[in-house]
């Protein structure tokens, strides 16, 4: 038995042996990205000191000041920070969400962020949940058996225990952007917000589909609407003759909505759906108030204008150019609407789960904590349990 740290990865660990500084500290970085940490992450018990390399390369996550300054302004969303060079004074906008996505959907939590006033040289301006006043947390002290256990952890697989499962948490999170057109319907799916057509922050979606749209599709159908001036398009919605309903769906099921913004694109274009315009208007400008405290609280900060338009149009503002890097047709195109998913989900059967070494193995069974094993001296219940042949079978010898 030994007492190892576990981490729940989608990809495995990079092992740190034989490669330059430079290359490790891009490794140790890329191996951040593909853990799955949580702010129930513990410290490990052992600490080797390598951790540095992941330390030293980890702007995403952890952010030490590398020289004095202040930070002179931050909200839920981001930090501006002025530091002191001995050659000058340099602003600097950093990105410090509650929830920030790290490997595709997989997604870190803000666990520390400093308040407004000045700071040392080396003091940690922001860390997210991977690390915990610059120590790594991001993973779990587990208490592991190597023992066979009924042939269900042969090989790479593991047998985990009932409460390490509900101890082995992560995050999800997806921003899902939508194209609003002059010909754009929507079904009112979600009566319970004041929205409609979309959940309001803090309410979960649908399973996975976030809403139904529909659009005319021919130049008929559509001349036909803009004449008759239709106050009620619930009946035309669900007329699959005339129209095909195209669901927009989010790859996180039963996400919670955690953050939403609305941005004009074309001003003076009446759309066909009008209680429609009226909803997505009266929700645009109250986003834009809250813009409109941002803006006022930097103008009274900055001089400089260059400045405050790149930091809003950077984190807030989405203006007709910053559009056409997209895949959206700009014809017609009316409002952009983001949505900010996140779920947090424990480890479950067929998950794969790493040490810091690198050697993985996947869950194979969920033992009930009644049924789990316990160490004969200590009496500590076992969390994990790897079959003592694949220590040798699988090693890593990074």
């Amino acid at each position: 038995m030994s007492n190892k740290l576990f981490t729940s990865c989608n990809l495995c660990s990079i092992p740190f042996l034989g490669h330059t500084d430079s290359t490790r500290l891009q490794m140790s970085s890329k191996q951040l990205n593909q853990t799955l940490t949580h702010q129930s992450c513990e410290v490990p018990k052992v600490i080797g000191a390598d951790f540095r390399h992941l330390t030293s390369n980890s702007m995403l996550f952890k952010l030490d000041a590398p020289c004095d300054g202040m930070i002179q302004y931050q909200n839920d969303e981001i930090m501006i920070v002025l530091y002191n060079h001995s050659d000058g004074e340099t602003l600097k906008t950093y990105e410090t969400p509650v929830v920030r996505v790290c490997s595709g959907l997989y997604s870190t939590t803000l666990r520390y962020r400093r308040e407004l006033g000045s700071f040392k040289k080396g003091d940690i301006l922001y860390e997210y949940d991977a690390f915990n006043f610059g120590l790594p947390t991001y993973g779990y002290n587990a208490w592991t058996a190597y023992v066979p256990f009924f042939g269900f952890n042969h090989e790479d697989a593991v047998v985990v225990s009932e409460s390490f499962c509900a101890k082995a948490k992560s995050t999800k999170s997806q921003l899902i952007t939508i194209p609003i057109y002059t010909q754009t319907l929507f079904k009112n799916t979600y009566p319970n917000s004041y929205l409609g057509f979309i959940p309001e922050v803090g309410q979960e979606i649908d399973g996975n589909t976030l809403l139904l749209q529909s659009i005319p599709d021919s130049k008929h159908v559509l001349r036909m609407l803009k004449a008759s001036n239709v106050i009620d398009f619930t009946s035309i919605v669900n007329n699959k003759l005339y129209f095909k309903p195209t669901p927009i769906q989010s790859r996180i099921k039963n996400g919670k909505v955690i953050d939403i913004r609305i941005h004009k694109i074309t001003k003076n274009i009446m759309m066909i759906d009008k209680q429609l315009q009226l909803v997505l208007e009266t929700e645009y400008y109250n986003y834009l108030e809250k813009v409109k405290g941002i803006i006022g609280d930097l103008d009274n900060l900055y001089q400089n204008k260059t400045f405050m338009h790149e930091t809003l149009s950077s984190h807030y503002m989405m203006e007709g150019n910053s559009v056409k890097g997209t895949d959206f047709n700009l014809h017609n195109l009316l409002y952009v609407i983001e949505i900010k998913l996140a779920k947090e989900s424990t480890t479950h059967l067929g998950d794969k789960l790493a040490n810091r070494y690198a050697n993985k193995g996947i869950i194979s069974l969920v033992l009930p904590d009644e049924l789990r094993p316990i160490a004969m001296k200590s009496k500590k219940p076992i969390d994990i349990m790897v079959g003592p042949i694949s220590v040798i079978a699988r090693m890593n010898y990074g």
